[in-house]
């Protein structure tokens, strides 16, 4: 920061040696008029705010419809990982994203089969009793070491290659899958 810059910094000036206080003249406001625009400006952002809750607020619900079709899809004895689910869903969504929409999630959707990349349960700082979700997975049959860890090379589900399969399937039998 040059010399210059520096000590109209201290004295409330700006670089050209110049005051910061608005012109006289037409430009500056009576205080009635300032008060009427600042009062329909007020109510004019307050107006766009709603708009743009609104529209975050039907994004989201979207959003959260999404992840809970596709964790409603997930079978018993069946996982998928938060970051599988952010790939299904397209560029833009993460795995963080999608956990942070599973808090949100009621008895309806099977959250507990959603677990993280390393076959384990993140659920053990959020709710009590910890283990809950590991002890809900291992009713369903899945198996879990010593570490809380499953094999994902067992237990992931693929609803891609369940599509693929169904499409085989009717091929086989000289039906023509539907959209193909």
């Amino acid at each position: 920061m040059s010399d210059k810059k520096r000590s109209a910094k201290r004295s409330g000036r700006n670089a050209f040696g110049r005051g910061r206080t608005l012109p006289a003249g037409p430009l500056r406001r009576t205080d009635e008029s300032a008060d009427r625009g600042a009062s329909q400006t007020t109510a004019v952002r307050r107006k766009q705010a709603g708009r743009v809750a609104e529209e975050v607020e039907r994004v989201a619900s979207t959003y959260r419809q999404r992840v809970f079709e596709i964790v409603r899809s997930i079978p018993a004895g069946r996982v998928m990982t938060y970051g599988q689910i952010a790939t299904l869903l397209g560029e833009g969504y993460t795995a963080r994203t999608v956990g942070f929409v599973m808090h949100t999630a009621d008895d309806a959707v099977p959250w507990h089969r959603v677990i993280n990349a390393q076959g384990s349960c993140s659920t053990t700082r959020v709710m009590l009793p910890p283990d809950k979700q590991q002890r809900m997975l291992e009713a369903e049959g899945i198996e879990f070491d010593a570490r809380g860890r499953c094999v994902l090379a067992r237990y992931l589900w693929h609803p891609e290659a369940r599509e693929q399969q169904t499409r085989s399937k009717s091929s086989k039998n000289g039906e023509v899958p539907c959209g193909v």
